[in-house]
């Protein structure tokens, strides 16, 4: 015991006696001389300082940081979890002046990062969270493992020492059979995260329901489909049998995973759901009508594992050879697109967050980082070009759209009408010099508009008639209670079914509204950042009105797309 840090111990290796099994002799030289430094350093300190410098404890907490840095070179534990761990060393307080009881904290400290580092380890997980309730469990149990800490070999046999007794071995297919109830390859947290967990493993020998990418289709091909939590689980017990199970089958398996598989393969051999006998009211249901009376309820759930799968194979490039150089060409068919939520809580969503490209050999694009951030957005497939346009019109009508580009030049046609006012956000167009500019603008317009209804009208009729009688009776039947516009459109389809077009005086007015509406949506960003639009009043849009009807049927005629003036 020293009390006064300024008279010499008869040994500056007792200080660190507890440490010395850890540290190799160049090491201990290293602390040494730096306590000699500071003991130097120490004596010029003012007295109110000292308390704060003491070396003898920079000594202790020196080599207990030494000893740690040699543990987790040991076990190769990543840089952010050493940083972490050597945190919570540094600030373990050192109370009082005997050395013995600093020696006690900080060994204290120690012997729990070390449990920390098996906790986690891949070669002792499998045995620590199925021999333990939680990690607290762990870290109390750890205390008394006797093999050398930086001998991983010496700590798996004393750990699978612990497994093979008759109380181990029950309590690990006990622990596993539990984790194996809450996994799933459909499951509910991606749907509702707070809903009631339900959980549904496909049976080994599932089979694909027609010519579609599903889960079952990977199963029928031997492919492995991942499995995901239902539950957030934090002991740990769920997560290693769920990275054994989506793990490829290895012909060296420690113990411990060999039995989550044998487990697995008894509890799975028929599917295996959980969470299905009541359906939580926050889950989406459809009804689906019988073929005799009644309806069946349909609850979807997601797999996690099948987006996964889908992501490692998907290419959103084609490599091609120009020449001697292979140049990448992006496909159209689809794109990565990035959902807008956070993954700071990624755990209330999935237990599946990353995965790795399955042919991509480029290191950059190795890994797609925050699985559940991402998806991929396909492209509806169509027909062809006509028949995506009736099937628009038929289920969201016909809405104008101004062409790119066109609603900056009529905003600027009102700017430079305007008064030359910065803080004037909203711009009227009462002045005589818009209203002709206004005027000239839409004159423009039309033309574009009347081609567009032309086209569009075409590509109804091209449909059309390339339809079923069957499928032209039910589209046209009740065509008069169809929408004006959409009336109009399909009006220039063939058939036996006469069909009279509306009054082309009523689609000029309806398309007339439609453009000023569009019109009043313009936002364009001025040079302060703010969204400037163009402020229309009663009185503009009663002046467009007057004309722009009239205006549009003109249009049209002359496009040929009706002969009514």
């Amino acid at each position: 015991m020293l009390q006064n840090p300024l008279q010499p111990a008869d040994s500056s290796l007792e200080l660190i006696q507890a440490w010395l099994p850890l540290l190799p002799a160049d090491q201990i030289e290293v602390l040494l001389n730096n306590y000699e430094s500071d003991r130097v350093n120490f004596a010029a300190l003012p007295d109110e300082d000292k308390e704060q410098a003491n070396p003898d404890k920079a000594l202790v907490l020196g080599a207990a940081k030494a000893a740690l840095e040699r543990i987790m070179d040991a076990w190769e534990v990543i840089k952010a979890t050493r940083k972490k761990l050597l945190m919570t060393l540094v600030q373990t307080k050192l109370e009082g002046t005997e050395p013995e009881a600093w020696q006690a904290s900080l060994q204290l400290a120690v012997r729990n990062a070390f449990a920390n580092i098996v906790w986690d380890a891949a070669a002792t997980k499998p045995i620590v969270r199925s021999l333990s309730k939680d990690k607290n469990d762990f870290i109390q149990t750890a205390q008394s493992l006797k093999a050398d800490p930086l001998d991983n070999k010496a700590i798996v046999l004393e750990l699978s020492g612990w497994a093979s007794t008759a109380e181990g071995q029950q309590g690990q297919r006990t622990t596993i059979e539990a984790a194996l109830r809450t996994l799933g390859h459909f499951t509910s947290k991606p749907t509702h995260t707070q809903a009631q967990s339900v959980g549904i493993v496909l049976s080994p020998t599932e089979r694909s329901l027609g010519p579609y990418l599903t889960a079952g289709m990977l199963l029928e091909h031997g492919e492995l489909l991942w499995l995901d939590q239902t539950v957030n689980d934090n002991t740990g017990r769920t997560g290693f049998c769920m990275d054994t199970l989506n793990a490829p089958l290895s012909a060296d398996e420690e113990p411990t995973a060999k039995l989550v598989r044998e487990v697995a393969a008894d509890m799975y051999a028929t599917g295996h759901e959980t969470g299905t006998a009541f359906i939580d009211s926050r889950l989406p249901q459809t009804l689906l009508p019988l073929a005799q009376d009644g309806y069946i309820s349909i609850t979807p759930l997601h797999s996690m594992g099948l987006s996964a799968y889908l992501h490692s194979h998907w290419q959103p490039w084609l490599t091609v050879l120009e020449g001697n150089d292979a140049v990448r060409v992006r496909q159209s068919f689809g794109e990565d697109v990035r959902y807008g939520f956070s993954t700071t809580a990624i755990n209330n969503f999935t237990a599946l967050r990353k995965v790795d490209k399955a042919y991509e050999q480029d290191p950059k694009y190795s890994e797609l980082g925050n699985l559940p951030n991402r998806a991929i957005l396909f492209n509806a497939p169509t027909l062809d070009v006509a028949h995506s346009t009736l099937a628009r019109i038929l289920h969201k009508g016909f809405a104008v759209r101004l062409p790119k580009g066109w609603g900056t030049r009529l905003m600027a046609c009102y700017v430079s009408a305007a008064q030359d006012d910065a803080s004037v956000r909203v711009l009227g167009n009462t002045a005589l010099k818009a209203i002709e500019r206004e005027r000239s603008f839409y004159l423009e317009l039309l033309p574009l508009l009347a081609e567009t209804l032309e086209q569009t009208r075409g590509q109804c009729a091209e449909a059309l008639a390339d339809s079923t009688p069957d499928r032209l009776k039910v589209v046209l039947q009740d065509i008069d209670k169809q929408p004006t516009l959409t009336h109009y459109l399909l009006a220039g389809a063939s058939g036996d079914i006469a069909i009279t077009a509306p009054p082309l005086r009523r689609v000029a007015s309806i398309l007339a509204l439609q453009l000023y509406a569009a019109v009043e949506r313009i936002k364009v960003r001025g040079k302060d950042k703010e969204d400037m639009r163009i402020g229309l009043s009663i009185a503009d849009k009663r002046r467009f009105m007057r004309w722009a009807p009239a205006a549009i049927a003109r249009a049209i005629v002359h496009r040929g797309i009706s002969q009514e003036v």
